[in-house]
């Protein structure tokens, strides 16, 4: 751990209490000293652990796993790459690609939505999003299904973190946001999307049903030009799309790249890059 990294996870640090504090030095002891594993694991156990944490928008939770690296990964993004910053309240958060309810958690803390939905195709990560989401946020609906431009039966491939619709795998149930969107009407909307590719179909068929209020949290996996093109018709319709994070696959011309769109302009938050 650089000291940029650790002047991060200091301020970070400085918001919580002395319990929470306890419980994010094991997170950095867990994410920068492998070798801490098998110690955590034997004064832990394998279970759920919750740390509160500042955010611009007020107080909120992360709740995982520490001996998970695939939920680390979730954490270390939240806590030091902002890439999940709420801007205001919304009526209904919506969150597509919800994979343990980290986010879901997370996110919800911020805006106080009335209405949560988040939709979860792979069968293990659904067990332990329902789960937590019972806990944490007992009025929010968890749909085993993933999100798509129609209502169907497809495959899935994969588990994790990066698991997607596909030609290969387990089938799983689809269900077109569009329909999903339109049959609960928000004033304002919020959404979170990490669809593994199927953004670039799901995005232009729900255009045209979301409300003037409205923002998303999203990452596209495409070469930037198709990234690019996909949010054209958001920007004609006066969204605010700002670039976060950028990552490139190695040996591949594919971007995984991280956005904020939002209908009025809330403002740009910090830790984007324009």
């Amino acid at each position: 751990m650089n000291r940029e990294e650790g002047a991060r996870w200091a301020d970070i640090a400085r918001g919580a209490g002395l319990r929470d504090k306890l419980k994010i030095l094991l997170h950095v002891l867990a994410r920068y000293r492998p070798g801490f594993w098998s110690l955590l694991h034997r004064l832990c156990g394998e279970k759920d652990r919750c740390i509160t944490v500042k955010t611009p928008c007020g107080p909120a939770r992360l709740v995982f796993n520490p001996l998970h690296t695939s939920e680390l990964t979730v954490v270390d993004e939240l806590l030091s790459g902002d890439i999940y910053i709420a801007r205001r309240e919304a009526v209904e958060l919506v969150d597509c690609g919800a994979f343990r309810g980290i986010s879901t958690i997370y996110l919800q803390d911020q805006v106080k939505a009335a209405r949560v939905t988040a939709y979860e195709p792979q069968a293990e990560n659904f067990a332990i999003l329902a789960r937590r989401l019972g806990k944490y946020l007992p009025d929010a609906v968890c749909v085993n299904a993933a999100v798509g431009p129609e209502n169907s039966e497809v495959f899935f491939d994969g588990g994790g973190l990066g698991g997607s619709v596909g030609k290969v795998g387990f089938r799983v149930r689809m269900v077109r946001l569009r329909d999903e969107l339109s049959a609960a009407d928000p004033s304002t909307l919020l959404v979170k999307m990490d669809i593994e590719g199927a953004e670039h179909e799901v995005l232009p068929d729900i255009f045209p049903v979301l409300p003037q209020d409205c923002s998303l949290f999203l990452e596209t996996h495409f070469p930037l030009r198709p990234s690019e093109a996909v949010l054209e018709p958001f920007r004609r319709e006066g969204f605010r799309v700002a670039e976060c994070r950028r990552r490139q696959e190695s040996d591949s011309d594919v971007l995984f790249i991280d956005w904020v769109l939002s209908r009025p302009d809330f403002g740009k938050p910090h830790s984007c890059a324009r």
